[in-house]
């Protein structure tokens, strides 16, 4: 019994700890939108975060499963999916780093989904770029 509840204490503990992204905050960006640096995308226990390092990361419960690797590239970095569909980080005007998708001008839209993969989707909402991360953001 003192087992028990000690791993059910254990249990609630760990969920009280990790970071909510609460359910109302915003889960998607259209083209010509920027997220800046310590904005965040969210979704429940997710988080899609331009960070002041300029690295951009996707969390699920406080821990990183993605991330662009543009860490230490800039102290005022921003993020913007373009009107041709590509996501692209900037410090200062300068590019940083780059989604590898570039289309035609369009009404492009990244979500984060419930699955924890980041998608951009085209008007056609055809997946045209994805982080490929399969984690439960519930």
């Amino acid at each position: 019994m003192a087992s028990t509840t000690i791993s059910l204490c254990v249990a609630i503990l760990l969920l009280i700890s990790a970071p909510s992204y609460s359910s109302c905050s915003n889960s998607a960006m259209s083209s010509g939108e920027t997220l800046f640096t310590s904005e965040s995308l969210g979704l429940r226990y997710c988080g899609f975060t331009m960070q002041s390092d300029c690295n951009l990361v996707l969390y699920v419960y406080g821990r990183s499963v993605w991330d662009t690797k543009s860490y230490g590239r800039g102290d005022s970095c921003q993020l913007e999916l373009m009107r041709n569909g590509q996501l692209v980080i900037s410090n200062n005007g300068i590019f940083v780093w780059k989604s590898s998708f570039q289309g035609q001008d369009d009404n492009y839209v990244l979500k984060l989904q419930e699955d924890g993969n980041v998608v951009i989707f085209n008007s056609n909402e055809n997946g045209v770029w994805f982080t490929n991360t399969s984690v439960s953001c519930s």
